[in-house]
């Protein structure tokens, strides 16, 4: 499963696929750090970090993955979306484990 204009653009290297994940993420991040310390709501603080931790994890899902596809961008870009979901995966964990932890402790 790939993203629908994947085989349109063809990087020389696995930097030029990685910058816009890269970016994105980063925004993700500032974005969820910006919610997160300037909405008094509990819901909106909690959705906050929530984008913060995913714009991070997929910060570092995507600099791993780029190492790992140092020498080939098309499978970088070809397999980026199974990095995205472990973010996902990764955040709701946190958050659900985190939840947990505070109700029975």
């Amino acid at each position: 499963m790939s993203c629908p204009g994947a085989a349109i653009v063809r990087p020389d290297s696995t930097f030029q696929a990685a910058l816009p994940y890269v970016i994105g993420s980063i925004a993700l991040s500032v974005a969820g750090t910006v919610i997160a310390l300037k909405v008094v709501s509990t819901a909106a603080i909690i959705a906050g970090v929530a984008i913060a931790l995913f714009g991070l994890y997929s910060f570092v899902g995507v600099v791993t993955w780029g190492v790992e596809c140092a020498d080939d961008p098309a499978k970088f870009q070809k397999n980026m979306w199974k990095m995205t979901v472990t973010a996902a995966t990764t955040v709701l964990t946190d958050i659900v484990g985190t939840i947990l932890l505070r109700m029975f402790l």
